[in-house]
C-alpha cells in the first residue's frame, strides 16, 4: 500500500519500496512480539545487517 499514489504521508516521499525480507507467525501475537523487537536497538541493528548483507552499504 505504501506505493499507491493515493496514498498520502511519510511513507510517500520514499517510494517505491520493495520487500527486503519476510517472516510468518502462527498468531497475530506472536508477529506482534516480534514486530516489537524489531523495533527496538537489537532490532535495527539486525535490519541494518540484513541491508549491509544484501547490498554492501547501509541505506
Amino acid at each position: 500500500s505504501h506505493n499507491e499514489l493515493a496514498t498520502k504521508g511519510y511513507t510517500m516521499r520514499y517510494r517505491p519500496w520493495e520487500i527486503l525480507y519476510t517472516e510468518s507467525f502462527h498468531t497475530k501475537q506472536e508477529s506482534m512480539k516480534r514486530e516489537k523487537q524489531l523495533k527496538s536497538h537489537q532490532g535495527r541493528n539486525f535490519i541494518r545487517g540484513l541491508i549491509k548483507r544484501n547490498y554492501g552499504k547501509l541505506i
